[in-house]
């Protein structure tokens, strides 16, 4: 009796990524499974030539029989979380998985395998692998990853996310119940839409990780993951505090992992604070610093912020820093 595998939706979403595009199609479109792909593409209004890449491929390339193509341009640009969560909520399989525009798979079995997973072991609701990447720069050499991927825990999520999100498969009810549950649309000061999915689906499920390498994750300057602007990587360290407390704080209470993620954002925050001079996080930083010194400049910083002093007392603060 052959068996019927289910339909698995493979969700992409783009802006202005012309030059990566065709990676990304050809990844999806070489998966040998057995049985239908449903592949959403959702362009956010981009102002280059994606749309136009995208056509011309898919008319220029047979399609294989078992995948039903829907892409869609928005004439709007709804933002990156508007779009991701559009696509998510569009897609119709029992299982979603995950690459953005810019990132490509390199494995033809890896839907195949991580479905197989899914389908023989109910308790788990994800299942991600290896990647490796690159950086978009001159010389562009492709890096293996050495990050440990196999502690999928709540805990040691909170303490860092080794979850690859090009990597992913999941389940759609399981998505379905956390947005119904969280609404992650309503949280307008978070800009990761992937770390709160694995952080209640890890409360909600078991995760496995997969030791094989599928995919190719590109780094560029300015991306989400990657800005390359003070006042925007501190919006991300931001969000990245705020989602990992709204977790502790509503599901899993824990005096020791919030004393931790304060710790750690302000690490993060510190430089790109000072250089933006973003008085919110200073006044928190001062609020936890124990070097009377630092403490002294950085009061001194705040208090003085909208004046040409705050310059002085920053290069003096930072003087201190490197001593």
């Amino acid at each position: 009796m052959d068996i019927k595998f289910p339909i698995v939706s493979v969700v992409t979403i783009t802006y202005g990524q012309e030059n990566f595009i065709i990676d990304n199609l050809k990844g999806v479109l070489m998966q040998e499974f057995e049985g239908e792909i449903e592949y959403i593409i959702a362009n956010d209004a981009s102002p280059d030539k994606t749309e136009e890449v995208i056509k011309e491929f898919l008319t220029k390339n047979p399609v294989p029989e078992n995948f039903t193509i829907r892409y869609k341009r928005h004439e709007k640009n709804k933002g990156m979380l508007g779009n991701f969560f559009w696509a998510l909520k569009t897609a119709k399989g029992k299982y979603i998985a995950l690459c953005d525009g810019d990132d490509y798979w390199t494995d033809s079995n890896k839907l195949q395998r991580q479905v197989d997973f899914l389908e023989k072991n109910e308790a788990y609701g994800l299942v991600h692998t290896q990647t490796n990447f690159i950086k978009i720069n001159k010389n562009q050499i492709i890096k293996k990853t050495k990050t440990d991927r196999r502690n999928n825990s709540f805990e040691n999520l909170i303490y860092k996310n080794n979850i690859a999100t090009l990597t992913t498969v999941f389940r759609r009810n399981l998505f379905l119940k956390y947005f119904e549950e969280v609404q992650p649309e309503s949280k307008k000061s978070w800009v990761a839409a992937d770390l709160p999915m694995w952080l209640w689906f890890s409360l909600h499920s078991k995760i496995f990780y997969m030791d094989e390498n599928t995919s190719l994750y590109r780094v560029i300057a300015g991306s989400a993951s990657n800005p390359s602007k003070s006042e925007t990587y501190l919006n991300f360290i931001k969000s990245r505090y705020t989602i990992r407390l709204f977790f502790l704080k509503n599901y899993f209470p824990n005096p020791n992992l919030e004393k931790f993620i304060l710790k750690d954002y302000l690490k993060d925050a510190e430089f790109h604070a000072v250089k933006s001079k973003d008085k919110e996080v200073l006044k928190l930083i001062s609020e936890n610093e124990d070097n009377s010194f630092k403490k002294f400049y950085l009061k001194l910083m705040i208090r003085s912020i909208k004046t040409p002093l705050s310059n002085l007392f920053r290069d003096i603060y930072r003087l201190h820093k490197k001593m």
